[in-house]
């Protein structure tokens, strides 16, 4: 219910605006997230028919037909959608368009030269973007309290009982999610443990690592791109740490494009064609290398 009414308000947002370049870009994202549920469904049919040993019959090849096309036609999307906010400017961006724009310059910025022009400019660029999401986190969070107070003065006596059965019911629901939850970890651990050979204390470590990241990716999802880098050969706790790292910084600069399992290609071919013996990075660096020419 919430999703619905976050699209609709976003929509009235554009229709009182009058602004066709965000009605413009606002279909190309609603675009991009269905062609993006259609990828994830793809690759989930196509490691099924892989699993069967069809990887070579006509249904394989034509799912891997029509991943081909949404990903080509996502990238055209993006393309368009990145001329068309920078045509409007950033005071008229959104905070998801500019937290999204900012997430893409940190990723340019990391392989760039120190110092030279270019990076300069991206540097500028990230500095504007960080001040007008500051600005506009500032303006919401001053909005809620305002509405807040007014709330409270209303319903202060009305809802005391309600609000002492509803704190009630969800301490019940959030110690239900809690447990819920630690299932979940526990099993997530358990499956980075059989790709990685790590021991049961290792990925503790590992997790614990998680906390230094700057990032605001769920630990499952971390714990996922941990199990996927077990799959590509990686060992050791530290090396795990260093490719979760940088998979889920090229996840969430590609905005979510990338699935596990291609994020895993990316680590393939980073070491197939030896990237870092040829540029004299490390892992880490050379897989960052190689997700920002993607992006």
């Amino acid at each position: 219910m919430a999703k619905t009414i976050r699209d609709e308000d976003i929509r009235l947002s554009i229709i009182i605006n009058g602004n066709k370049s965000q009605n413009e870009i606002y279909e190309l994202d609603q675009a991009n997230r269905k062609l993006i549920e259609s990828n994830k469904e793809l690759n989930r049919e196509m490691t099924s028919l892989s699993r069967q040993g069809k990887k070579q019959s006509d249904e394989y090849k034509a799912l891997e037909n029509t991943l081909r096309k949404n990903t080509a036609s996502l990238e055209t999307n993006k393309q368009k959608i990145r001329e068309l906010e920078n045509t409007i400017g950033i005071s008229n961006l959104t905070l998801a368009q500019l937290k999204r724009r900012a997430a893409e310059v940190r990723v340019a910025l990391v392989n760039m030269t120190p110092g030279s022009a270019q990076f300069k400019a991206y540097s500028a660029e990230l500095g504007k973007l960080n001040a007008r999401i500051s600005e506009l986190s500032g303006k919401a969070r001053a909005s809620s309290l305002s509405l807040g107070m007014v709330a409270d003065q209303l319903n202060r006596y009305q809802t005391l009982i309600a609000g002492v059965a509803a704190t009630l019911a969800g301490f019940y629901f959030s110690f239900q999610q809690f447990i819920d939850l630690q299932h979940k970890i526990a099993d997530g651990q358990a499956d980075v443990m059989k790709t990685t050979g790590l021991t049961k204390a290792e990925v503790d470590e590992l997790m614990k690592s998680f906390s230094s990241f700057n990032t605001r990716t769920p630990r499952l999802e971390l714990l996922k791109l941990a199990e996927e880098g077990g799959r590509l050969g990686i060992e050791g706790t530290e090396n795990i740490r260093k490719f979760v790292n940088v998979a889920n910084m090229l996840k969430v600069a590609l905005g979510d494009a990338l699935s596990d399992v291609q994020i895993r290609e990316v680590g393939k071919l980073t070491s197939v064609y030896r990237i870092g013996a040829e540029s004299g990075r490390d892992f880490e660096q050379s897989m960052m290398s190689l997700g920002s020419a993607i992006n």
